[in-house]
């Protein structure tokens, strides 16, 4: 049973009644249709003010159905537990909500399959465009132009493709300011293989500084114990991790063993997430530049459903950001 003080939903016509004018003036200024009615400054003023008033909410639906456009954008990430996901996600939807948008998300772990469905999933939830964030389609770029050929409107983590906005890391400048700035010194590497272009520009600092290469790879989180064991028996004094969180699950781990990050290790991270900021020792991060990436994708792929066919893509230039988990001297 409905309850008898529940508000009636303000509609145009009520707008309309209340100024005793058309109801087609009211959608040329609420709606911003393509009618022929002229409106002027005055009237339009008049026509917000009694809508704030009544306090109208616009039918989203309605206008959906009307003109194909649902307003929504569809995010497929990685999992939001990370901080990195959470960063990136956090800032598209604060951006995409600014410009008018809702954001769905899709948040898979690392299975083809599950990304895959994920992006299926995107499609069918009747979003205006797509954002991919995983490396789906840097792992299987045949997928993309099948998207494309769909119609589907999309940015992702790509190497350049027609038809599509895509943005690459360049993790060459941050892992190069870090072997410069350390004296080029040894250095080792902790991570798993996505992206593979993080262990790629470290093994290339490595052969250009003549430093050789100490690679400490996991599969499965579980594996990370026995590889800071084989971390401390070889004496390594600096470690790259591949990421924030396995940075922070390394100090964590170490502490417990009484070994002092930096003292005993020096440890530095890629990603730069605000949490590693704050954390205990603050995070020596190469950045990934992660409100840029987040700002671009947005701008980019509401662009593209606004009609502008032309294909960007952004090249994400790491940099060093160093904290006390490795401090460097200047």
């Amino acid at each position: 049973m409905k309850e008898k003080n529940m508000q009636k939903r303000i509609t145009l016509e009520d707008i309309a009644r209340e100024l005793k004018i058309s109801k087609a003036a009211v959608a040329k200024v609420l709606l911003n249709n393509r009618s022929n009615v002229g409106v002027s400054q005055k009237r339009a003023e008049e026509i917000r003010a009694a809508a704030k008033r009544l306090n109208y909410q616009p039918n989203r639906l309605a206008q959906s159905l009307r003109s194909g456009i649902s307003h929504k954008l569809a995010l497929v990430t990685g999992e939001i537990n990370s901080p990195f996901f959470a960063e990136l996600a956090r800032n598209v939807q604060k951006l995409a909500g600014e410009s008018g948008y809702h954001l769905v998300m899709f948040p898979v772990e690392w299975s083809h399959q599950e990304e895959v469905s994920a992006v299926e999933n995107a499609i069918a939830s009747n979003a205006d465009g797509l954002i991919v964030l995983t490396d789906l389609l840097l792992d299987h770029p045949e997928l993309a132009q099948s998207y494309v050929e769909r119609g589907v409107r999309m940015v992702a983590l790509s190497e350049k493709q027609p038809g599509m906005d895509s943005f690459l890391y360049d993790y060459y400048p941050g892992v190069k300011a870090l072997f410069e700035r350390s004296g080029c010194e040894r250095i080792g590497f902790l991570g798993n293989e996505r992206p593979l272009a993080k262990k790629e520009n470290y093994l290339r600092c490595c052969e250009e500084f003549g430093v050789r290469p100490e690679l400490y790879h996991f599969g499965s989180d579980s594996e990370i114990d026995d590889l800071l064991t084989r971390i401390i028996a070889a004496k390594c004094k600096r470690l790259l991790v591949c990421s924030d969180l396995y940075a922070m699950i390394a100090i964590n781990k170490l502490y417990l063993r009484g070994v002092r990050v930096p003292d005993d290790i020096a440890i530095a991270s890629i990603g730069n997430v605000p949490m590693g900021a704050i954390y205990t020792p603050p995070l020596t991060a190469i950045s990934e530049q992660l409100g840029t990436v987040a700002s671009w994708c947005v701008n980019s792929l509401i662009s593209r459903i606004n009609g502008n066919p032309d294909d960007r893509h952004l090249c994400v230039e790491t940099e060093l950001i160093v904290r006390k988990s490795f401090p460097i001297d200047l």
